[in-house]
């Protein structure tokens, strides 16, 4: 079985409330691709808070993802992975595949009663 990778977001605020969508978009995004998030908030412990200024560099961080080694504002990474609308293969200004094509006009059709032979008696 493969090993799964590891996520960590570093919040000082609450995700579902500040950044609903992204961390919605993230958390789909770990459970497709195998990755455990654990989310540690940091204005509840102290440990968390030196920690995440450790890896970010600075006291002033949002929310952000720790993960390979690497650290990513959690809005820049969800704004990347976000699908873009995809566009319709028709062009624009392009003819319809029916336009022009004669419209079918009704086939003759004759009355007529289809009548039931009888066997002959005999």
């Amino acid at each position: 079985m493969a090993k799964s990778k590891q996520a960590i977001i570093f919040s000082k605020f609450c995700l579902k409330c500040m950044w609903p969508n992204e961390a919605q978009r993230f958390t789909n995004w770990a459970a497709k691709n195998n990755v455990k998030v654990t989310v540690k908030r940091t204005a509840y412990r102290p440990s968390y808070h030196r920690e995440a200024t450790e890896l970010y560099g600075s006291e002033d961080y949002m929310a952000f993802v720790y993960m390979d080694g690497k650290v990513t504002d959690l809005v820049s990474w969800a704004e990347k992975t976000k699908k873009k609308p995809v566009q319709s293969a028709k062009k624009k200004g392009a003819p319809s595949d029916v336009c022009g094509l004669p419209k079918a006009k009704r086939a003759d059709r004759k009355d007529s009663v289809v009548v039931q032979k009888n066997k002959a008696e005999g």
